[in-house]
């Protein structure tokens, strides 16, 4: 497991006309790899060293600082890296490491991995964020789409816009990701909580996902999914051997103080299986 401390990302600020030639000048950029709400996202190449990069582009307004200092104080393996903040009159560019596989949604899509491998990707996932609550950060957006491949099938984590810090003696509050992924007692009103059991709760949906190529838990309507996720009701996978869903029952344990720790999921039987 790498260390959870790394020197800032470099932040340039270009000034005047010539702005848009700090970007230009330092990266060669290629197709479009996503657009979203808040910015788009382009495969570029870096002209000092040949490398592949990738590039989030975001209106000044909509930047988030805290977002990038949060990811920037991780190195680790698992997590995504980020190269280079640049910042213009008008936009920021977020210069990353290049995921070349795309994302777990993309992978697992109606696709039924073999335990082998859906363990091999757990164990990249646990591990980072395993380091992210080591550095006192909680991701509390853990999903599919946010854990990418690079060009060797390694499993990343990023996008750390709903990241918090944890504070010794506080609780996190709010409601907050993807309601698929969502623990139980983000449901509830005036919800807190630590922060390292929302993304255990989370890591096993991802793990289900892995495992089966659905999703835990799923509805129509919003009140359905939140009703399933706060009674823990989940289809267990007929396929799954016993070892694997024991250790989905002991993640999506609805009581946080009964729920499987990190710790706990590497001492489990279906890990000691690799």
């Amino acid at each position: 497991m790498g260390s959870t401390a790394t020197d800032p990302a470099r932040i340039e600020k270009a000034q005047g006309p010539s702005s848009q030639a700090t970007l230009e000048a330092s990266y060669s950029l290629g197709e479009i790899l996503g657009e979203g709400q808040f910015g788009v996202v382009r495969l570029a190449r870096d002209l000092r060293t040949g490398d592949r990069v990738a590039i989030k582009t975001v209106k000044k307004a909509d930047f988030v600082a805290e977002e990038v200092r949060l990811q920037q104080m991780m190195n680790h393996e698992g997590v995504v890296k980020i190269l280079q903040v640049i910042e213009e009159s008008c936009h920021v560019h977020i210069v990353m490491e290049h995921m070349a596989k795309g994302d777990l949604f993309d992978l697992v899509s109606g696709v039924q991995l073999s335990e082998a491998e859906a363990r091999t990707y757990f164990l990249q996932i646990i591990n980072a964020v395993e380091s992210c609550h080591a550095a006192k950060i909680a991701h509390r957006d853990l999903k599919l789409e946010n854990i990418l491949l690079d060009n060797h099938n390694n499993a990343k984590i990023t996008d750390f816009g709903l990241a918090a810090e944890m504070v010794p003696g506080q609780l996190l509050s709010g409601c907050c990701g993807s309601p698929n992924y969502a623990a139980p007692e983000l449901w509830t009103k005036g919800a807190q909580y630590h922060g390292p059991e929302v993304d255990v709760w989370s890591c096993g949906v991802v793990l289900y996902a892995l495992l089966t190529g659905g999703m835990a838990y799923d509805a129509d309507e919003l009140r359905s999914l939140v009703r399933k996720v706060t009674r823990g009701k989940y289809r267990v996978p007929k396929t799954a051997s016993e070892e694997a869903k024991d250790l989905l029952a002991k993640i999506f344990a609805v009581d946080p103080a009964c729920r499987m720790s990190i710790a706990g999921i590497r001492e489990h039987a279906w890990i000691a299986c690799q």
